[in-house]
This record gives structure tokens, sequence and C-alpha cells, in this order.
């Protein structure tokens, strides 16, 4: 772990007034659980609109993993951001996961980028369900599940699969958010692909600071303001008890 680099972020974490986060995979594996907003996750989308086999391969794989995800527990990467929120100028959490682990700290602040696996939608009529209720459908032999409303059996998270659109809403706040952020502090994100590569660059043209920790190297390594290489799960709380240690309540 470069203690410079710990030192600086720790010394703007506690200046900055608007903090945003960037979280994605490296949390979700520190937490056991697989990133299923990940593309190698997920059928390319009109595959699964056209290919029942497709479909019937997909909620096989949620079947088996879902369980995992609802019963795993926030990390201590998770836990730890979630304290600086309460104790520091934390606009937000920006997260490329889609397993909900932000929200279960009990964060209000979190955007997922990708949108959530912990809910599911007709294409067809509109209508949502949470995915208890289609898991239930599938333990009682469905192998696709379908709409009770009508009937499409092409019901899907929705995550934006391969060849998919990523979710309006949420793309258009992230950009906003950034925008009048004054440090982006981005724990184990992939970096690779638009829109979420640009985002380091976004604050950085504003003149804005910009670190990111951990393990996986990424494409805008050389040019951000500091890089502190290491398992967010070790970072991130070590931080939080920098500041804590060092930080002189009034």
């Amino acid at each position: 772990m470069e203690q410079d680099a710990v030192s600086t972020l720790i010394e703007w974490i506690k200046t900055s007034s608007q903090i945003v986060f960037l979280t994605g995979s490296e949390l979700c594996y520190e937490a056991g659980i697989p990133d299923v907003a990940d593309k190698n996750f997920n059928p390319d989308i009109n595959q699964y609109k056209n290919i029942p086999e497709v479909r019937k391969k997909y909620w096989n794989k949620i079947k088996e993993y879902y369980p995992k995800i609802s019963s795993a527990k926030p990390s201590p990467t998770h836990e730890a951001i979630y304290e600086m929120e309460l104790l520091y100028n934390v606009d937000c959490v920006l997260t490329q996961c889609a397993d909900g682990l932000h929200l279960k700290t009990g964060s209000e602040k979190v955007i997922e980028i990708y949108a959530s696996i912990n809910w599911v939608t007709c294409p067809n009529c509109g209508k949502d369900y949470k995915i208890e209720e289609v898991i239930s459908e599938l333990e009682k032999g469905a192998e696709v599940p379908s709409c009770k409303e009508c009937g499409n059996d092409r019901i899907k998270p929705p995550i934006s699969f391969p060849g998919q659109a990523l979710p309006h809403w949420e793309i258009r706040e992230s950009w906003m958010r950034l925008q009048n952020c004054d440090l982006l502090i981005i724990v184990g994100a992939n970096l690779e692909d638009e829109p979420v590569a640009s985002f380091p660059f976004q604050v950085m043209n504003n003149e804005n600071k910009v670190a990111i920790i951990g393990e996986a190297a990424t494409l805008a390594d050389d040019y951000v303001s500091a890089v502190i290489n290491g398992k967010p799960s070790h970072v991130l709380p070590y931080i939080l008890k920098q500041l804590k240690e060092t930080t002189i309540v009034s």
C-alpha cells in the first residue's frame, strides 16, 4: 500500500466539499458473489430475446447464484464507504455492481449504474416483480419464467445485457454528480467500457481530483491524481481508521 498516496487521499477526503465514490466488481468478489452486471455473465440481448435455450440457461444460472447473492453481507469495503458517508462530505456512491450490497449497509446515496438483480421487468407490459417471485416460479418447475399479466417469457432484470443500452436515468444522474464533485474515489471498478471509462476524465477535466483504489490496473491509472494498489477490503478500512484518528472533533 502506497503510504504517500494514502496520506494524500486522507487529506483530500478531509478537505473536499463533494466526494463521489465509484465502485465495481472487486467488491462483489470480496463479498463472495459473482458480478451479475458483467457482460461475460449475461447473454447477448438479441439471443436472449430470440432463443428460448439462451433464456433457460440464463435463468438456471440465476437460480443457482441468487441465494448466495441474497444472503451475502456487505464487505468491509461497503461498510467503510458507508461510514465515510456519515462522517464526511460524500455526495453519492455510483456502483457498477447490481447486487444491492451498498443498500444493505443502510446507505440512501446509491446510484446503481447498471440497475439491479433484485427485481425483474416485463418488456412487453412493463410489469415489475421482485426476483424472489421469479425464483419461486423456477423452483416450482418452470424452466423460463413468464409475466403473470401478459404471458411474455422474455422478462428479465433491468441489468443491461450486451447489445442493450444502459439505463438512461442512472447514466445521466452519474454525469451530473461527477460534474459537481471535487473528489472522485474509484474503488475496484472496471474502467474499460464507456461511458464509465470517461468518468475519471470528466472530473479531471474540471481540474478536480481522482483517486483509484484496487487490485487490478485500469486504463486511467497513468492519468489520475493518485493510485493505491491493494485489496479494497484492506485499504478502505485502513483509510477510515486513519481518518478517525487524525480528525479533530470540535
